[in-house]
């Protein structure tokens, strides 16, 4: 298993987050979207900024780039599915 926003691969005893069906994430990363959706939610534009700016710099997966797209829709935000790495 690899983490499909930043592609580490899961490490014995390692914690993934699965978000979706085939959607999993390694820590660090389930950390960088609940600081960027509590920045969004809080209107703190330079945070939130700075986040999305770190999660467009990884390179996901396509799916994981169509799931973050549809939870910035939920969060009322403009997405970033054209702008992602892939």
């Amino acid at each position: 298993m690899k983490c499909a926003c930043c592609g580490k691969k899961k490490k014995l005893l390692e914690s993934f987050e699965e978000l979706e069906k085939d959607i999993n994430i390694c820590v660090e990363c389930s950390k960088i979207l609940y600081k960027y959706q509590d920045a969004v939610k809080e209107k703190n534009a330079e945070e939130s900024k700075k986040l999305l700016d770190e999660i467009k710099g990884k390179k996901s997966e396509k799916s994981f780039v169509e799931w973050f797209s549809i939870f910035q829709d939920r969060l009322g935000v403009r997405n970033m599915k054209n702008d992602c790495k892939e």
